[in-house]
Order: C-alpha cells, then structure tokens, then sequence
C-alpha cells in the first residue's frame, strides 16, 4: 500500500498527496485501477479490485503486462496511447475486454492518463466492470429488434435491418444485413436466406452502394433519422418512387422503404383536377369547412351546406357567428381561439338539428403557412349519433350477456390466457363450490378438479389442452366433477379458445353441465333395454346378445355350451282367469325358481310372453340335459297360489347345442324353437333335444303349422276386428267425436276366439302380416268407408281411427301402393286414419319407413308410434320419424304407480313428446290409480280396460258406449 501511495501522490495534485487516505481509499476501491511503466510496460502497482477481478496474486500480476490482460499486440497498444504521448489528449476512453486467470474474459471501460514526472512516465488506468451494463444493452437491443421484426412481418413496406461492420481503428467499413422481411426480398428480387448475412456492397454494387452506404453511416454515427424519397425501378415493373427511411438501431440502421408512387400521382392528379376534390368533399358524410383568421367560412362542402341550411352565396365569407348564431357560436368560441393560436382541439357535444338531440365530433386543425404562420384552420364535423347509439346498444348486449351468463342452467368458466380464472358464473360457482372471489386467479386445475368416473384417474384440464393445441374440445367419457364440499357430479363439458381481434389468445371459455341425473337415468334405459321389466332378466334383444357371444366363443376355442327353449304351459290359463296382475307374478315366481336352479355361470332370459330362454356356459351336451330336466320338473311341481285359487303350470324345452359347427344365433334359436314344439306337441313337460340328423327333428323344423292356420283363417273369412276407445286425459288433449284403435281377433277351428299374441309371432315369424294387414284395411274400408267419410263430412278433424300396421307390411314395396288404392276406391277419408306401427318395426327398416310415412302424410294421414319406450334408441329415432302420436309401452305404464323408474320413464317420454310436439298416448290403463298417475304428469290420451273394455266393431252407431263417462273420470 505503501509503495502504491507513494508513486500516486507523485503524480496527483499535492493537494491530494497529502492525504494518507486516499491511498487507502484507492486500494481498497471496486474499480481496477492499474499503474504501469509507459516504456516497458511492466506494472508498477495493481489495486486490490483488479486482482480480485483477474484472479491473480500480487506476485502473479507483476510477472504479466497489460498486454496479457487486453491481448493486444505491442504496435496496437501503442497506437492506442500514441494520442497521449503527443499530448492531443489529456485522458483516453475506451472500451475493451480483460481476460481473467482461467481464460474468460469481461468487458470493461478503461480511463487512462500519462503522467510524466521526474521519474520516467507511467500509465495510470482506471478501469470499470462494465458486463452488467453490456447484458442490459444486448437484452434492450434484442427486446428491440424482435418488436421491429414482428412489426415488419405484418407490415405492406419493405423493411431491412443492417449491422455496422468495423475495421480496428472503429471505422465502419460495410454493412452486413441481419433480417429482411418477405416485401423486402421481393423488392431486391433474392430469396430471404440469400439477402441475410450478405453485405450492402455485394447486395448493391457500384455507385448505389456508395450513396447508401454514406448515409447510413452519417445515421449510425449522428444517431439522427433519415428520410427521402427516390427513384427507383422494382424488378420486372416500370419506374416508381420509393420513400426511405433510415434509423439508428444498435450498431447499425433500420431501414424501410415505401412504394409512394401512388401518392405521387395522386398529388400530380389532384393538383390538375380541383373540380374532382371538390366531388369527393361533397361526398364525404363528415362535415367540412374551411375558416380563415376572420373566422370567416373560404370553403365546405355539401354535407357541411345541408346541416346548417344556408345557401352557399350566403355562407361564403360570413363569419361562424352569422352562420352558427350566437349561443351555438359562444359554445365553440374557445375552441376556435385555440385552433387560430396554433392548436389541434377535439370536442364532443350534443346539438339539436331539426328538432332531435344529435352527438357530434368536431375536431379543428390550424392551417399553417410556410413560415409556421397560422392561415387559418380546418373543420371536420362527424354525426356519431348513430356511433353513440351502436355503443349503447352493445353496452345493452353486454348487460344482457352478463345476465344470461348469470341465468343459464349451463356452468361457465372463463380463464385469462394462462389458463388462470377470471370469471364463474352462479351454477359454475354451485357446482366446484367456490365464489367468484374466491377462485379469480387461481388456475382452473385448483377449481375445476375432475376424474375419470370408473377410474377416479384425474383427467387432463381441458383448458390446458385447448391453451396448447388452439382448438376447442370437447369431453369423451363419463367424467366426474369433484366439488370443493366433497359432492360430486356426472358432467359433459367443451372448451373453446377466446380470440382478440387479431386473432390472438385472449383465453378459454369452459362450459360444462350437470348430467348426473339423465346418465342415471341413461343407465335404467340401456338396462331396461337389454333386460325384461317384470322379471328384470334378459330379455330377447339381450339373450341374442349373449348367445351370439358365446356362440363366437365356440367358433374360436372350441368349447362347448348349450342354449335351452322353455315355452310354459297353461299360463294363459292364469292370465284368463285371474287376469294379468295374477300372470305377471306367476312369471316373477318362477323366475326366481329358475335362477335358484342354475349354475352362476348360466343366463336366465324372459324371451316375451311366457317364453324363457337358458344359456348354459361351458355345459357338454349331456349335463346340458340333465340341468333341463331339472328346471322343467321344477316347474311342473311349481304350486302358484292367487287369491283362494290354485295353479299348476308346466313346460315345454327344446334343447340345441352351441359348436363351433352352429351356423348362426338365428339358427339356433330356430332349432330351439323347434325343438320346444316338439315337446309340447309329444307330451309337455319334457325336454327335446335338437338333432339335426334325426328325421323326425328334420321333418318337425320344416313344418309350418301356424302358416297352415293363418293361411285357413284368412282363406276362410274367419277374421275379425275389435275396436278400443282412446280418450283424452289433459285439459291440452284434442277432445275427439270418435278415436278408437282396431283390434285384430282370429276364431280358430272351434270357434275360440284367439287373440293377436297368440298367432302375431307366428305370422311374423312366416312372413303372413303382410297379408293379414292387406284383410284389416280391405275389409275396413269396404264396410266402414262410408261411415268415416261422413264423419269427416260432418267433423273435419273430430274423428280418428287407428289401424296397426306391421314393419314386414312397411318393408313391402307393394304395400304402399295397395294403400293409397285402397283410399282412392273406397272414398275413405285419409284424414280420418292413424297407421300405428311399433317403435321395433320402424327402426328395422328406417329409411323405408320414412319413406312410407311422408308419402302417405302428404295425403293427410297419421301415424302412432307403438310400443315407444322398448327400443333403447328411443329418442334418437323419433327424431327422424314423422309421427303425430306415439304409444308408451305399456310395460312402463301398468306399474307406473307403483315403480318410480317406470314413472320417470314415462314423464321423460312425456317432456321430450311435448318437446316436439307430438301427442302422448298410455296403453294398459287397467285401473284409477294409473289413470291419475298418467293424468298428473300430463299424457294426453289413455288407452286401456279402465278407460274402454274392446268390443265387437259390428256397429257404429253406437261405438264407444263408456268414453264420456271415462273422460269424467280422466
């Protein structure tokens, strides 16, 4: 230290020397301050800052020069203090870089002084650390750069940015191209890659490279703007102006260049044509004037002419007093002060014109000569009533918005674009269980917490993907909501981005619902689909389900299963004499029987009616028999009491193997059904098993004796119609004169009457309906044709009559023909008709029952859909059907006051009818209870023994005998 302070104070002012502290002060400082000899270079003293910067000890610092830490050569250094040792400069600042112990190096600003003493002259150098200033320099230079850039992608001009190439005395010696935009390249005619990273003396050779490369020096060295404009000639274009303009940016220039060729024109042009800008003012909707210091009007145009209503040889030269009068000319006084002082002033205010309140804009622009002298000023008056108008009617829109936001049943979220929340509304606040307050912020993850419902796995947040991939999206899968109170909710959400203006990411609207109830209500529907609602087993549609799996089971690993027939025997008799409450609780009972009589791994299914079917999994063909023995003899010793009465019932089954031989699931149950005739017709309560090379099995399957029979009935006239009152039952139901269903009967060869269940499955089966509906509509329209037109006559839509049709009758090309014939050579009415045909046969040939449905609607008839509520499309169908009514399934009806799921079936069917305005009827209303039940959730019509026992359609005259007495009672 003390050698340090004796050489400084030799060379500071004395004043200073004197001080022991400074020394100290120096030593101790965070700047680099080195003391060297001018001639050989070797240092004389180092501070402590400089060798806690370079790393080096004391000892170590002196076996170096300042030639290992600036590495610089020896001639370079000393044509950089060549100026100090003529004396031109007291103190040279420099920037350079020093280089540390291990190799890095950072940048430094250097202050040297040369003192000559007695003693031989030292350099004295002051150095400062200078990387963090540097960094801020290349971050704002980079920041800046990347803003230019993106502004110069969207921009119409060609844009360029150059770098400043420098020898190493500093002098620029060129300029090298850092970034060109896409009207850049095109102006110089070269791709983008060939243009960066080339010089200005490569890109424009010759006399053109000298004059831009001047100008852009003297704007990289004053730091001051350039602008002009040229003549240029674009590529494969004929001459054009172009302005220029230059700016500094970093260590080079800016440059953008502007085809103003047009506007060069247009000043030629507009300067020879006055009479064509006098044109356009008249034109413009704005208002117009020009006023000279006198605040006397010199021009205006049409528009400015009609608002104040003065002619034009009047207002020329008269004063804005005269011509405003004095109130309105007081109101703008001191803005016309401002503008005569040199001033731009804007105002707004309201003004009455014609006896309305209008708003308008007024903007005065001062008007100066050469020498900045102020002429006069210009007026441009805009109307924004219209403006302020539209503004008050989005203001309306966004009140409204908001107020749908708070009102609507869907949950709604929306997020800024970082995916934080910025808004819930009140059912979205219900739902997660945080307020507005609470979740604004937070991101949606910590409010919005959902999980796959059969895995609780926690889902993707649905925002985040929507952030990440652009696009909206839209929940797969049950998905459930976790609520901040521990509830939890089935939901279906959709989020789509929220776009600015410029197409930007302004955010994530999420909107989501609570399905809770209608996916549980979607699981009753889809088990009740599949599955029988007396019994609650399979019933048809899903035992084929189940043997078609098995069946494929076989085909593929060879195993062996069986599939069972049960058809009972005497149920008609309990239905007959009990009715078919007593019925539908033998089939429960027996139910019952049967699974306790079952393997777990078997399938007990109710096929419809009285009909069971067995699948029995993994069963050799022997065993297969034994367990049928069992079931049929636990059947026959079935006892079923009802009341004081006392039932036995018995079985019938036909067996059939399940091989990887089977042919088909139909197949089978073909061979079943067969087999169960068999059976019954040797004897009932036995099993027969199905053997396709035993002649007799051969013999039976061919036979057809139901065809036989339909075919005799039909043949020998021994068909006949019933008819079945339908009334209203809600105050919205059209209260017809007549509305009755025709009922089909069929007397068989002993005089019975045999109702449809018992020979329907059996036309279906060998394809008679269509010409059982073919006898129904013919015999019908011959016998009563005449009746329905003059109830037409005297009634216009007080009378329907329902006939059902088949789905084979449908499919039937010829059908629709033999209809409208029908029609046509009878007279009946097609207005007066409703066709019903079942919800199963429409679906099965979709496209030709629509078909059927138009063209006969057209001609004015209606259409029930029957059965509705069996099928599990249900609602997806009705959609495209035409229907004007439609039937609920009388399986939900009958215990609809009894079983909550059948009541809810019900009610939907209802709301959705409702929905689309369709006409709801209820079949088996067999009681009061049903009734009100039916009444009270609003179906229109019932149908059923309560409301009208079927009788006879023998005559008219006196048809529905108990409808008014059963519309009191609705």
């Amino acid at each position: 230290m003390s050698k340090f302070f004796s050489v400084v104070t030799g060379l500071l002012p004395s004043a200073l020397a004197s001080s022991m502290r400074l020394g100290e002060i120096l030593d101790r400082s965070s700047n680099e301050i080195y003391v060297f000899d001018a001639e050989t270079l070797a240092f004389v003293h180092v501070n402590q800052g400089a060798l806690r910067n370079l790393q080096y000890t004391l000892d170590e610092i002196h076996a170096l020069s300042p030639l290992d830490i600036k590495s610089i050569s020896r001639e370079e250094f000393s044509a950089l203090v060549a100026p100090l040792q003529r004396g031109e400069l007291e103190q040279l600042v420099i920037e350079e870089r020093h280089t540390r112990k291990d190799g890095t190096s950072y940048p430094v600003e250097v202050h040297l002084q040369l003192s000559r003493g007695e003693a031989r002259p030292v350099c004295i150098a002051i150095t400062i650390d200078i990387s963090v200033r540097k960094a801020a320099e290349a971050a704002l230079r980079q920041n800046e750069e990347a803003r230019l850039s993106a502004a110069a992608e969207s921009s119409l001009d060609a844009f360029f940015m150059l770098g400043a190439e420098r020898d190493s005395k500093g002098e620029i010696t060129d300029f090298r191209y850092t970034y060109v935009n896409m009207r850049g390249a095109k102006l110089l005619s070269r791709s983008r890659e060939n243009i960066v990273g080339s010089r200005l003396s490569a890109m424009a050779p010759g006399r053109s490279s000298g004059n831009f490369f001047e100008k852009y020096v003297r704007v990289t060295e004053t730091r001051r703007p350039l602008q002009e404009e040229l003549s240029s000639t674009l590529s494969g274009t004929t001459a054009t102006w172009l302005r220029y303009q230059v700016v500094p940016l970093g260590g080079g220039v800016a440059v953008t260049a502007s085809d103003v060729t047009y506007r060069k024109q247009a000043e030629l042009a507009l300067q020879a044509s006055e009479q064509r800008l006098r044109m356009i003012a008249d034109n413009i909707p704005a208002l117009i004037a020009y006023v000279d210091t006198e605040e006397r009007y010199r021009f205006y145009n049409q528009t400015y002419e009609e608002w104040v209503s003065i002619g034009v040889m009047e207002m020329l030269g008269c004063t804005m007093r005269e011509v405003l009068g004095d109130e309105p000319y007081e109101g703008v006084k001191s803005f016309i002060d401002a503008a005569l002082a040199g001033e731009r002033v804007s105002f707004e205010r309201d003004i009455e014109k014609d006896g309305v309140r209008r708003y308008v804009q007024s903007t005065y622009v001062p008007h100066f000569s050469n020498a900045g002298q102020v002429l006069g000023f210009y007026m441009l008056v805009n109307d924004l009533t219209d403006h302020r108008q539209a503004e008050e009617a989005l203001f309306k829109e966004k009140e409204l918005a908001q107020v749908t936001l708070e009102s609507i049943g869907d949950a709604v979220i929306t997020t800024d674009a970082r995916g934080s929340i910025s808004y819930l509304n009140p059912v979205a606040e219900r739902l997660t269980g945080w307020s507005q307050d609470e979740a604004f912020g937070l991101p949606l993850e910590q409010v919005f917490r959902v999980v796959d419902q059969a895995s609780q796995e926690p889902l993707e947040n649905p925002v985040a993907k929507v952030l990440r991939n652009g696009a909206p999206v839209q929940s797969a899968g049950h998905n459930l909501l976790l609520s901040r109170d521990g509830s939890k909710y089935s939901i279906e959400d959709s989020a789509a981005p929220i776009r600015t203006r410029e197409g930007g990411d302004a955010g994530v609207v999420l909107v989501f619902h609570d399905v809770t109830r209608a996916r549980e209500m979607a699981d009753q529907i889809s088990h009740q689909a599949t599955h029988d609602a007396l019994t609650d087993l399979l019933n048809r549609r899903g035992f084929e389900h189940a043997s078609e799996a098995l069946l494929h089971n076989a085909k593929i690993s060879g195993t062996h299963h069986a599939l069972l027939y049960i058809d009972l025997d005497q149920f008609k008799v309990v239905n007959d004499t009990s009715g078919h409450l007593a019925g539908d609780e033998l089939l429960r009972q027996l139910a019952s029987l049967l699974m306790s009589k079952m393997r777990r791994s078997d399938t007990l299914a109710r096929l419809g009616g009285d009909e069971f079917g067995v699948l029995l999994e993994d069963c050799p063909l022997e065993q297969a028999r034994r367990i049928a023995e069992l079931l049929i003899e636990a059947i026959r010793d079935f006892r079923f009491t009802w009341g004081k009465k006392l039932f036995t019932v018995g079985a019938s089954a036909g067996l059939v193997a399940i091989t990887e031989h089977s042919e088909s699931m139909k197949a089978l149950l073909s061979a079943a059904d067969t087999a169960c005739f068999m059976a019954k017709d040797n004897g009932r309560n036995r099993v027969q098993l199905f053997t396709p090379d035993d002649a007799e099995i051969r013999h039976r399957h061919g036979e057809m004796d139901w065809l036989s029979r339909i075919t005799a009935g039909l043949e020998e006239n021994r068909f006949f119609l019933y008819y079945q009152g339908i009334v209203p039952i809600s105050k919205t139901a059209h209260s017809r004169g007549e509305h009755y269903e025709l009922l089909l009967r069929l007397q068989d060869e002993n005089g019975n009457v045999v109702l449809p269940m018992a020979f329907i499955p059996a036309a279906e089966r060998y394809n008679l309906m269509p010409e059982i509906d073919r006898w129904v509509i013919r015999t019908l329209f011959a016998s009563h044709g005449a009746h329905y037109r003059e109830m037409h006559r005297r009634a216009p839509g007080e009378c329907l009559y329902a006939i059902n049709l088949s789905g084979t009758s449908i499919s039937d090309l010829h059908f629709l023909e033999f209809v409208i014939d029908q029609f046509e050579s009878t007279g009946t009415p097609p207005q007066a008709i409703c066709f019903e045909i079942t919800e199963t046969a429409a679906i099965a040939n979709l496209n030709r029952a629509n078909e059927f449905m138009l063209t006969l609607k057209q001609m004015g008839c209606h259409f029930s859909l029957d059965d509705f509520g069996s099928g599990l499309s249900s609602f997806g169908y009705l959609k495209n059907l035409p229907v004007d009514y439609i039937k609920i399934d009388g399986g939900f009806v009958k215990d609809i006051a009894d079983d909550a799921v059948d009541h809810a079936m019900v009610e939907a069917i209802m709301r959705i009818a409702r929905v689309m305005d369709i006409k709801t009827i209820a079949e088996f209303v067999e009681n009061g209870r049903i009734l009100a039940k039916l009444r009270e959730i609003g179906v229109d019509y019932a149908q059923g023994f309560d409301v009208h026992v079927p009788e006879p359609l023998i005559d008219l005259s006196h048809a529905l005998p108990r409808r008014s007495v059963a519309s009191e009672r609705a």
